[in-house]
C-alpha cells in the first residue's frame, strides 16, 4: 500500500477549503446517492504543467454537457487510460472495479497532460475524503514509477465527508 496520512488541519486546512469550493459544484442529487461518493482534490506543482489544481468525484464519470463539471477529472476513455484500475473492496467489503475512484481519475488526467515525460519533476499533494483502497494504491505506485521525479503525498479526511452548504 502507498503510504497515506490524515490531513493536518493546522497546516493544510486551506486544502480542505479549496476542495470544499469545488465540491460545491457537485449536484445535490449525486451527493445524496448511496453514501454520496468520494471527493478528491490535488494541489499540483509540476514543471511544464500549467494546471495547478485537479479535482474529481467518484460519481462523476463524464461531464455530460454540465458546465459545473467542466474542469473535473473524469473517467478516462479506453485510449486515455495510462494506469488501470483493479478490483478492490470498499469499506463494507463489497469488491468491484475501482475505475470511478478519484485518485484513479486525477492521476490518469495528470498523466494524460504530461504525456511520456519521465523527466517531469515536481510535487502532487492529493487529498481524498476516504483513505485509498488497494486499487488506488497500485495506481499511485504505477504513477510514481512512470514519473520518478514527481513526489506524491496522499492525505485523507479519515472518512469524513466535506460538508457543503448550497
Amino acid at each position: 500500500m502507498f503510504p497515506t496520512r490524515e490531513i493536518d488541519m493546522k497546516n493544510e486546512g486551506y486544502i480542505l477549503d479549496r476542495a470544499t469550493e469545488y465540491k460545491k459544484l457537485v449536484s445535490n442529487t449525486l451527493l445524496k446517492k448511496r453514501g454520496g461518493g468520494n471527493f478528491g482534490y490535488a494541489e499540483v506543482n509540476i514543471s511544464g504543467l500549467d494546471t495547478k489544481e485537479f479535482y474529481a468525484h467518484s460519481k462523476i464519470d463524464a461531464t455530460h454537457g454540465n458546465p459545473n463539471y467542466e474542469g473535473f477529472s473524469v473517467k478516462p476513455t479506453e485510449d486515455k487510460i495510462k494506469f488501470s484500475a483493479t478490483n478492490a473492496p470498499n469499506e463494507v467489503g463489497d469488491v468491484f472495479l475501482r475505475d470511478m475512484d478519484t485518485e484513479y481519475k486525477i492521476l490518469n488526467d495528470i498523466a494524460d497532460k504530461l504525456g511520456h515525460n519521465p523527466d517531469a519533476s515536481g510535487k502532487i499533494k492529493l487529498f481524498t475524503e476516504l483513505d485509498t483502497c488497494g486499487s488506488c494504491s497500485r495506481v499511485i505506485n504505477a504513477f510514481s514509477k512512470e514519473y520518478p521525479n514527481i513526489d506524491i503525498e496522499i492525505i485523507h479526511n479519515n472518512g469524513q465527508k466535506i460538508k457543503v452548504n448550497k
